[in-house]
């Protein structure tokens, strides 16, 4: 996994790229800090770039939703596709959080 994070006025935009999976846990901790400490209203993943997530990918996801949950923000998800959208949509992520 590889991403980038953009404070924008009223969110945060995470872009995430390559693939998300057990192997990213041990970086994962930074992206929730970055959540925890943007102060912002929104915490937007962009998943364009994301080719692959497994069900360990999907853990991490929701950790970040429950830091966001936690801080009181809003996670959206935008252009996930491919097997990472049907991936989504089969765990319900779309009950959770915004999927677009």
């Amino acid at each position: 996994m590889h991403y980038t994070g953009i404070d924008h006025s009223d969110r945060l935009v995470l872009t995430i790229g390559g693939r998300l999976t057990f192997a990213d846990a041990a970086q994962f901790p930074e992206v929730i800090a970055r959540i925890r400490d943007c102060g912002m209203a929104i915490v937007e993943f962009d998943m364009d770039a994301l080719e692959f997530m497994d069900s360990s990918g999907m853990g991490l996801l929701l950790t970040a939703y429950d830091a966001a949950h936690r801080a009181s923000m809003q996670l959206i998800v935008r252009n996930a596709r491919g097997n990472v959208l049907t991936g989504l949509k089969r765990a319900r992520f779309d009950q959770l959080m915004t999927v677009i």
